[in-house]
């Protein structure tokens, strides 16, 4: 999701193949899809319902086979995270 109109501070997503703690809601749209060729759900957190990123899927014509989930890095907790995000 790109979202419209006006400019955006810049986002940091970490893929993932999996998020244990993330569920996805509501239905899959290809609209403004950050990934081309990729349906899109949102991804909230199990414990909190807070926003944290998305889930994705191949529509047919994607760059990706495997589903994957595109978290913020911003919304995660650091200590329970090995990865370190982008610099």
């Amino acid at each position: 999701p790109r979202g419209g109109g006006g400019r955006a501070p810049p986002m940091y997503i970490g893929r993932f193949s999996g998020a244990d703690g993330v569920e996805a809601v509501g239905s899959s749209t290809s609209e403004e899809s950050f990934f081309s060729g990729c349906t899109w759900q949102m991804g909230l957190c199990r414990g909190c319902g807070a926003h944290v990123g998305w889930f994705y899927e191949n529509s047919g014509s994607a760059v990706a086979s495997e589903p994957f989930w595109g978290l913020l890095w911003s919304r995660l907790e650091k200590s329970r995270s090995r990865a370190q995000p982008p610099r």
